[in-house]
């Protein structure tokens, strides 16, 4: 990779940040439909017209429900009484979030995940009723879980670029909101022990609280890219930002050195690899 600094240089970055927040800080998005902040304020400075602002997030999040989670098993009447084998169900549970970027509080970017969970029943053994349903009730299990007895974490990555940039600094922040869930199963009938009658419908009807979803991190940055073609170089606050970022990667290789910053006409490069 390589920079150039140069009166008329095609790609120039000219400003970086990065912000991250705490280990050990977790951001709880309680209610679904509510935006929740981030707290990473990423501020990125010496922005010129038509610079090109990149933005790029990695937020590790999960998912959950709340309290004991139920699901319900309904045997409907049968001609004669059969007994049911006890039988292992699964379900498939899908829980939807959104990323939103705002510009000093304005929205400019948003993107959606899904985290699918998949939780399972053991429905135990039950004799049929001739004229009423049976109903049995049984927890929801996850089917992977952590050591804290909550599904591994998800990741997301976005990258997202700011085309309306028009001031020289901005403040730009993250929300995270919690969407809409479903939990349904592939499962629609159940074995029996009884000859003439092998299977039998079930229906099931899950009971569950509201679902919690947790942030455990973020990592924002963001680089302020100079595609201008001088557009704005004369500008010595501009020219300044170039040369501390030279002057930051030069001490890389050799903490004492210092560019003369009197020499703004020359050509500066820097090589790395």
């Amino acid at each position: 990779m390589w920079f150039d600094y140069q009166g008329n240089s095609k790609s120039l970055l000219k400003y970086y940040s990065l912000i991250e927040t705490p280990n050990l800080q977790s951001i709880s998005l309680p209610t679904t439909g509510v935006e929740t902040g981030l707290q990473v304020p990423l501020n990125l400075k010496y922005i010129c017209p038509n610079d090109r602002v990149e933005l790029i997030a990695t937020i590790d999040w999960l998912t959950t429900f709340g309290g004991s989670s139920v699901v319900t098993a309904e045997f409907l009447p049968t001609a004669e009484a059969v007994t049911s084998n006890e039988t292992d169900v699964y379900f498939f549970a899908e829980t939807q979030i959104t990323f939103n970027v705002y510009r000093d509080g304005i929205q400019i970017f948003n993107t959606m995940d899904y985290r699918a969970l998949l939780y399972w029943a053991r429905i135990p053994s039950t004799i049929t009723s001739t004229d009423l349903p049976v109903l049995q009730q049984i927890p929801l299990i996850p089917l992977v879980t952590t050591n804290t007895g909550t599904p591994p974490t998800a990741t997301t990555t976005f990258q997202c670029f700011d085309t309306g940039a028009s001031k020289e600094e901005h403040v730009y922040t993250i929300t995270a909101q919690l969407g809409n869930y479903a939990i349904v199963s592939s499962t629609t009938c159940i074995s029996t022990t009884s000859i003439d009658l092998p299977l039998i419908p079930v229906y099931f009807f899950t009971t569950v609280f509201q679902p919690i979803a947790v942030v455990s991190l973020t990592n924002f940055s963001g680089k302020v890219i100079d595609e201008n073609k001088n557009l704005c170089h004369d500008s010595w606050k501009n020219k300044k930002a170039h040369i501390l970022i030279l002057e930051l990667l030069y001490k890389r290789f050799d903490p004492k050195y210092s560019i003369d910053k009197t020499k703004l006409g020359e050509v500066m490069e820097i090589k790395w690899t």
